[in-house]
């Protein structure tokens, strides 16, 4: 089964279900969705992009979103409604928050992480949030995810249009495998076909994108 974290804006509502796995999660009407792979959280190499879409448009990118995103438990975050005042959402294992943004609504994006590490004491988070071009309706404005940004066709408009300046995760531990020897050696046989047997290298913050395997340091 799929976890799915729904967050209704304009009734300010948490809800999780479950969905197939075959299924799908189709958006409809203002939906924003956030998916993560179904493999993604248990470290194997190259399978942690970031999927976000709207009925009308997709987008991928890479960073640390999706890992962290299926490490607390979800295979998909939908977004639905509008919230009547600006706000961010906080997901720390089993608990989704919704929470006021409004002093950092319309702060970069360095004063907006900070003020949110102060608002939740704490640091060890990965955030997903728009710039103030997004919170003004900029048909282009893009989702930044770390060092990578991706959505400006009309995806980060989406987002500030809801009134949601950021989504923050929790850094959580990675999902326990029910083989760990089957997942070493799927790693060992990709990291020898890339030539650089050093499995840690593609997980250490140099590394732009989480398990990256090309580490191209783009950020789009």
């Amino acid at each position: 089964m799929k976890k799915v974290a729904v967050v209704d804006l304009m009734i300010n509502q948490v809800l999780i279900k479950n969905i197939e796995d075959n299924q799908n999660l189709i958006a409809e009407d203002d939906d924003l969705v956030f998916k993560a792979p179904s493999l993604c959280g248990y470290g194997i190499l190259g399978l942690n992009r970031l999927d976000i879409y709207s009925q009308n448009s997709n987008s991928k990118a890479g960073g640390y979103f999706a890992h962290y995103l299926k490490c607390n438990g979800y295979d998909y975050l939908l977004i639905k409604g509008k919230s009547k005042e600006p706000v961010y959402i906080y997901i720390n294992n089993e608990n989704v928050f919704i929470k006021s943004a409004e002093e950092i609504y319309f702060l970069d994006k360095e004063s907006t992480e900070n003020k949110i590490k102060k608002d939740l004491n704490k640091e060890d988070i990965e955030i997903a949030q728009v710039g103030i071009a997004a919170c003004h309706g900029v048909d282009f404005s893009r989702i930044i995810l770390g060092n990578k940004s991706c959505g400006k066709d009309g995806l980060g408009k989406l987002m500030g249009e809801k009134n949601l300046k950021a989504i923050v995760l929790n850094k959580a531990e990675f999902l326990k495998p029910k083989c760990r020897e089957k997942l070493y050696n799927i790693n060992t046989k990709i990291a020898n076909k890339l030539g650089n047997e050093d499995i840690e290298a593609y997980y250490n913050d140099q590394n732009n994108c989480f398990g990256c395997i090309v580490n191209c340091g783009s950020t789009s």
